[in-house]
């Protein structure tokens, strides 16, 4: 498995609210994909076509009794097939410090952020669509033509289906810093046409950030680890396939 850690905080227009649980369970989000430039018409002699791309990420239903990575959907989640395909990550809310919570879980303004609320979701496209856009950044910027159709296949193509098993996003307050974390983790069947052969392999990516804008502690979090995914994909895929 491919692991990369980071610290960044690139600027992505994106919100997530913290407002305590209620019944309207989806904050929806949009965010700029413009670091995803259209996929240049190019030469190549390497081409690939993602044939499939499943969302195999697993959920459990919760509200507040949950570790905050833990991939989990609202139980009060009205058409929960919808959201599990476009959450990717739950409102994180305050609560008050009681003398039964460890002093660990409390922040200096004697809040706790270990409960979980509202589902925040992508609003136009799923989870799986915009990790396809950093899959196929990745395969291009790594100098393969990406294939439109699977009419355009030739004998020479790559032939890929994809599983989505993780993105996630999450905050620990626990931390001192005040982190924000978000990770993808994807596993890869490739078939060579020219071999006749199939490899698998998973590429994974652990992006943290420091939370400085309390109001929206995630902000920014999700342009910057597709980024980077697709800059993992670039510099790992040949090596992985050949």
């Amino acid at each position: 498995m491919i692991t990369k850690k980071i610290l960044a905080a690139i600027p992505i227009a994106i919100v997530f609210l913290t407002a305590g649980c209620t019944t309207q369970v989806n904050h929806y989000m949009d965010f700029e994909t413009r670091q995803f430039s259209p996929l240049k018409e190019k030469y190549s002699s390497k081409t690939v076509f993602i044939n499939s791309i499943t969302d195999n990420r697993q959920f459990i239903e919760a509200e507040s009794t949950i570790q905050p990575e833990t991939q989990s959907i609202s139980s009060y989640t009205p058409d929960k097939n919808d959201t599990k395909g476009r959450i990717i990550a739950r409102n994180q809310t305050i609560s008050p410090c009681t003398e039964e919570k460890s002093v660990a879980n409390c922040t200096a303004n004697s809040k706790s952020y270990s409960a979980l609320g509202e589902n925040l979701c992508f609003k136009e496209k799923s989870s799986k669509e915009y990790v396809k856009l950093a899959i196929e950044k990745g395969f291009e910027d790594a100098g393969y033509k990406v294939l439109s159709h699977s009419s355009d296949v030739t004998e020479t193509s790559l032939v890929i289906d994809v599983s989505l098993e993780r993105f996630w996003y999450w905050l620990d307050y626990q931390d001192t810093d005040r982190v924000a974390y978000n990770e993808i983790i994807s596993s890869f069947k490739v078939y060579d046409k020219k071999t006749n052969k199939t490899k698998t392999f998973k590429i994974s990516n652990t992006t943290t950030m420091e939370v400085l804008d309390f109001m929206n502690p995630l902000k920014g979090t999700v342009g910057s680890s597709l980024v980077e995914y697709a800059r993992i994909v670039t510099n790992n895929i040949n090596k992985l396939i050949d």
